[in-house]
C-alpha cells in the first residue's frame, strides 16, 4: 500500500538518545584519545612512584597474611582502603593498543614489554616467570632430582625484551617449541604441490629398509608440516629420542654439526603421548642400548576412562540370611579415543605406518623357535600420569574420515602417494598390567620423573613418595635405602662449586640406582 504524501508528513522521526548529545561525547572521546597520545603517562604502572610502590607492598603483605591465615578477605580488605582517595595509577592499567611498541625482528611481542621502545617497560615491573623452578637448585640438588636449566632460561627469556614466546613457542626450534608446522609461511615454494620434502623417506633395497631421500629437489625443499605427526614408526629406537623427527646426521653435509644437527631433530609434544615396546621399561631413558617399537601420535585426546573392577564372591553362611562376601580378584581397565590429523602430503606415510604397527600388537606373535603363538605387550605414556605403564590392547577400532573431512585423493596419479583419509578417529582399551603390585596404599599412577630398575624414587618429583609401593621397591632393592646414597651425594656435592662437578654426581648417583656400577 503507498503511503500519500499528506500521511507521511504526519509521521515524525524521534532521536530518544539525542543526535547532537551523541556527536558531542564522541567529540570529547576523540578529544580524549589524541590526547593520550601524547601523555607518556599512559604507560605508568604500580611501581612508577614512591606512593604506587609502598601500595603495591602493603597489598603483597595482605594478600601474604590473607593466605596463611586461610582469610582471603584481609587482601581485598586491604585494597580497598588503598584505593580511597588515591589518585595513583591503579595496580592494573592498560594502554591503547596503538601505544603499544613493537621490537623489531621479533615474530612474537608479548604484549607485557611493549610499553617501552626497548620491551623492557618503563620501570621494573618485569615477568620473572619460571625463576621459583629455576631457584629450586639446592633441593633438587639434596634429593637427587634433575635439575631444570630449561626453567632458569625460560625466566631469562621473560625477563629479555620481547618477552619469552620468541623462544618458547609452538614452533619454536628444537625441545623449545612443540613441532607446529609452518603452514602459512608467505616465502615457501607453492609452485608444485607435488614436491616431498626433506623429510621425505624412500625404500632402499640395498639395506632393505626407509632412508631418507637424497633427491636433490626434495633436499632443498623445506618441510613445512607437523613435526610430530611425521616422526614415522621404528622398531629400533631408545626411549630418550622419542621425539626425533629429522634423522639427518649433519646439516648440509658439514662436519662439526652432528650435535647441533641432533638437537635441532628433535622436537617435544604439547602432552607425551606415544606407545613402545616392552624393553622401554622408565628407567632406561638414558641407556641408549635397550630399544623397542616406538609409536607416537600427534592426536586431540578426547575422554580417558580408568576402571578398576574388584570382586568380590558372595558366601552363604549357616544361620545368616545376608552372605558373607570374599576378596577374589582385581582387574583394572584404561580406554581412551583420540583423533589424528595430517596436515601435509609427507605425513601421510608415516601416519598410516604407525596405525599399522599399532594394530599389530593386537594380534598373535608366531615368531621363535616353537610352534605356539605369544601375545604382545606394550607400554603407554600419557603425560605424567602414565609413564610407560604396561598394558595388553583389549580393543582397537579406527574410523577413516567423516563427511567433514577429505581424502587424499591423489590427482596426479604419484605412485609413491595413497588414497586415504587425512582424518583418523582412533578408540582403544587396554588391560593394565602395571610395573607394581595393586595393593591398598600403592601406586596406580606414575605421577613421578625418575626410576630405577625397582621402580620411582622418592622425592620432591614424586607426587607418592609416600605410597606403600616405595616400601616394596626398597625391599627390591636389597634393603639399600636411596636416602643413604641421597645424604652421600649431598655432602660430596657440597664441595662441588661448578655445575660440572654436580652434574658428573648426578650421572653416578643414576648409575648405582640402576646397578650400572659396581660398589
Amino acid at each position: 500500500m503507498a503511503i500519500t504524501p499528506n500521511i507521511a508528513s504526519s509521521f515524525k522521526i524521534v532521536d530518544p538518545f539525542g543526535r547532537a548529545a551523541r556527536e558531542q561525547q564522541h567529540a570529547a572521546a576523540v578529544e580524549k584519545f589524541r590526547t593520550q597520545r601524547k601523555d607518556d603517562s599512559i604507560h605508568s604502572n604500580r611501581f612508577d612512584s614512591a606512593d604506587n610502590l609502598k601500595n603495591a607492598a602493603i597489598g603483597y603483605a595482605a594478600n601474604v597474611v590473607g593466605s596463611f591465615t586461610g582469610i582471603p578477605q584481609v587482601s581485598t580488605v586491604a585494597q580497598n582502603l588503598l584505593s580511597l582517595g588515591s589518585s595513583n595509577v591503579p595496580l592494573y592499567s592498560t594502554s591503547p593498543i596503538n601505544q603499544l611498541y613493537n621490537i623489531p625482528g621479533l615474530a612474537y611481542n608479548d604484549f607485557r614489554s611493549r610499553k617501552s621502545k626497548i620491551g623492557l617497560g618503563t620501570s621494573a615491573d618485569i615477568r620473572l616467570d619460571g625463576a621459583t623452578t629455576a631457584l629450586s637448585l639446592t633441593e633438587l640438588k639434596r634429593n637427587g632430582g634433575v635439575i631444570s636449566w630449561k626453567a632458569a632460561m625460560y625466566a631469562g627469556a621473560s625477563a629479555a625484551p620481547g618477552g619469552v614466546y620468541n623462544l618458547f613457542n609452538r614452533d619454536g626450534a628444537g625441545t623449545f617449541g612443540y613441532g607446529w608446522g609452518d603452514h602459512g609461511n608467505p616465502a615457501a615454494l607453492r609452485r608444485d604441490f607435488t614436491m616431498r620434502s626433506h623429510i621425505s623417506s624412500r625404500w632402499s633395497f640395498t639395506a632393505n629398509e626407509w632412508k631418507t631421500t637424497v633427491n636433490p629437489l626434495q633436499l632443498a625443499t623445506p618441510f613445512r608440516g607437523d613435526k610430530v605427526n611425521v616422526i614415522d614408526y621404528r622398531s629400533d629406537a631408545n626411549l630418550k629420542h622419542v621425539y626425533q623427527w629429522r634423522t639427518a646426521d649433519s646439516i648440509f653435509g658439514i662436519k662439526g654439526t652432528e650435535n647441533l644437527a641432533k638437537s635441532l631433530g628433535e622436537t617435544r609434544d604439547f602432552i607425551k603421548f606415544y606407545f613402545t615396546g616392552p624393553k622401554l621399561a622408565p628407567h632406561t631413558i638414558n641407556d641408549a642400548k635397550v630399544t623397542d617399537d616406538v609409536i607416537v601420535f600427534r592426536a586431540t585426546i578426547g575422554q580417558i576412562t580408568d576402571s578398576f573392577q574388584p570382586t568380590w564372591t558372595p558366601v552363604t553362611m549357616i544361620g545368616r540370611a545376608d552372605p558373607n562376601y570374599h576378596y577374589t580378584s582385581f582387574s583394572r581397565d584404561l580406554s581412551m579415543d583420540f583423533v589424528i590429523y595430517a596436515t601435509d602430503r609427507d605425513e601421510m606415510k608415516p601416519i598410516y605406518r604407525k596405525l599399522n604397527a599399532l594394530a599389530g600388537y593386537t594380534t598373535p606373535d608366531y615368531g621363535g623357535n616353537t610352534i605356539g603363538l605369544t601375545g604382545p605387550w606394550m607400554r603407554i605414556t600419557v603425560g605424567d600420569l602414565f609413564n610407560q605403564v604396561p598394558v595388553v590392547i583389549s580393543s582397537l577400532s579406527y574410523t577413516f574420515g567423516d563427511n567433514e573431512s577429505p581424502w587424499e585423493i591423489n590427482i596426479e596419479d604419484d605412485p609413491e602417494n595413497m588414497q586415504v583419509p587425512f582424518k583418523i578417529q582412533v578408540s582403544i582399551s587396554f588391560s593394565v598390567i602395571t610395573d607394581s603390585l595393586p595393593q591398598k596404599g600403592g601406586q596406580f599412577y606414575s605421577l613421578a620423573k625418575r626410576f630405577d630398575k625397582y621402580g620411582s624414587l622418592v622425592g620432591s618429583d614424586n607426587w607418592l613418595s609416600d605410597s606403600i609401593q616405595q616400601q616394596t621397591n626398597f625391599n627390591s632393592r636389597g634393603g639399600k635405602s636411596t636416602e643413604e646414597l641421597k645424604a652421600k651425594q649431598y655432602e660430596e656435592s657440597k664441595d662441588t662449586k661448578t655445575v660440572k662437578g654436580i652434574t658428573k654426581l648426578y650421572k653416578d648417583f643414576t648409575n648405582r640406582l640402576a646397578g650400572n656400577t659396581r660398589e
